[in-house]
């Protein structure tokens, strides 16, 4: 029988002190098969958004916006990078899905102990995340990517990927500039070019010209989200300068008005409430250099730009 010598075993005990990636492994698999029964009873409504507009992407770009399974909301560049999903059939395309995000989780829940009790902390909520196949675990990843890397050129793309999915990524751009790190905020803004001139060179200029003119006409039927995020600084100032009706959940829906201004002038105001507030924040946490201060910023900042904008 071969003995493993003390110092190797000590080794051993000393990396499994150091980094939970195997108690992360086992806690993520321990998630995703609780969750698994529950993403194919839902069919993975969120990922099919997805992978509906790849398969567009590939086919038939001028439905990308117009018959999405739910609300396609994300720029054309994004239908395109969602092709290679489309090659896959629905059934494998869903699996490769799952798995991608478990992947993500692992590596979210093993890079510390500190992030492993915040996985816990927040499992639920991953839960959602798996159950729906959101894409919010795949960014949540980049992100710390982003954050964590050292070369611009990896950062400012990544920067600009997960910005393109959805705006909150960008509230990393803020510490970047406080740091002064041009290089990586240049390779942020060429990237983020290239994925708007994406369906100029996959499509042509004519069907890419059509595929733009119907985003903002999709992003705006979606609402002012009055209804479901009452937080937001726009509901507010509906609330009292507008003649909406807003709904209490869970209770009624509800009409009250002082004076009648221009939505659009409330819009505005609600963007330059958020904005001045998030610059103050950021500035006060340049200002101390504490780590709690620029978290508390980036909350603050995220909410803003998820709820507000």
């Amino acid at each position: 029988m071969v003995q493993i010598p003390v110092e190797i075993w000590a080794r051993i005990r000393a990396e499994l002190i150091r980094s939970p990636i195997w108690l992360a492994i086992l806690v993520v698999a321990v998630l995703g098969a609780l969750t698994w029964k529950k993403n194919i009873g839902l069919d993975s409504p969120d990922f099919k958004v997805f992978y509906t507009a790849g398969k567009f992407a590939l086919e038939a770009p001028e439905k990308i916006y117009r018959e999405s399974p739910d609300r396609y909301l994300y720029p054309p560049s994004t239908a395109i990078l969602f092709g290679p999903f489309a090659k896959l059939e629905w059934g494998k395309a869903r699996a490769f899905w799952y798995a991608l995000s478990l992947l993500a989780l692992v590596c979210i829940a093993g890079s510390s102990w500190t992030m492993l009790l915040a996985f816990l902390i927040l499992a639920r909520y991953f839960s959602i995340n798996l159950r729906y196949g959101q894409v919010n675990i795949l960014i949540l990843f980049l992100m710390m990517a982003a954050h964590f890397s050292r070369r611009d050129r990896i950062t400012g793309p990544l920067l600009a990927f997960t910005t393109s999915l959805k705006i909150f990524p960008g509230v990393q751009s803020l510490g970047f500039i406080l740091e002064r790190r041009w290089k990586l905020i240049l390779t942020a803004t060429l990237t983020g070019f290239f994925l708007l001139a994406l369906p100029f060179l996959f499509w042509g200029f004519e069907t890419a010209k059509l595929v733009y003119g119907e985003f903002p006409s999709a992003l705006a039927d979606k609402g002012i989200p009055v209804h479901s995020h009452n937080q937001s600084f726009i509901s507010v100032l509906m609330r009292f300068l507008h003649s909406d009706s807003f709904f209490i959940f869970p209770i009624t829906w509800a009409f009250w008005r002082i004076v009648e201004w221009p939505l659009d002038l409330l819009k505005v105001f609600a963007l330059l409430i958020g904005g001045g507030l998030t610059f103050f924040a950021w500035r006060k946490a340049y200002l101390r250099k504490l780590p709690l201060d620029a978290l508390s910023a980036t909350g603050f900042t995220i909410l803003f730009l998820s709820h507000i904008v």
